[in-house]
């Protein structure tokens, strides 16, 4: 299981993985990418944790999911907050009807999980280790 205390990855692999992906974006500052690799892995335990099929040690972490935790820790780096949106429930809600226009939500999601960020390559990068129930499979 991912920590939320103790990082399962260092800024120094993260760097050599965004260099060898020329992801500039990616910050230059120690403490920045420290940061942001917090609050990436803060999002992978968050929404993965409790679907892995296998336990390891933080330390331990499968490829894949390093792989993830430098993804949502870019993406938290580019806009700070983005995985961990603050929502009132008076702003959940779509237009659904006016003169000529009428909107449909799309994809089956309603409620909490429709306000939640989905980062679409993460999903994708971990897929190889998702069963169809959305299990987490970790492979030796």
């Amino acid at each position: 299981m991912l920590s939320y205390t103790i990082l399962a990855v260092t800024a120094a692999d993260a760097t050599t993985y965004m260099e060898a992906r020329g992801k500039a974006a990616w910050p230059a500052d120690a403490d920045d990418r420290t940061e942001a690799l917090r609050r990436g892995q803060d999002y992978i335990a968050r929404e993965y944790n409790e679907r892995w099929a296998e336990e390891w040690e933080n330390d331990d972490a499968p490829e894949l999911v390093q792989f993830a935790i430098y993804e949502a820790a870019l993406a938290e780096a580019v806009t700070p907050g983005l995985l961990s949106p603050t929502v009132k429930a008076i702003d959940a809600k779509i237009l659904t009807k006016a003169p000529e226009v009428e909107w449909t939500p799309v994809g089956g999601l309603s409620g909490v999980s429709s306000l939640k960020p989905r980062l679409m390559h993460i999903e994708a990068l971990l897929r190889p280790v998702l069963t169809a129930t959305g299990t987490v499979l970790v492979r030796a």
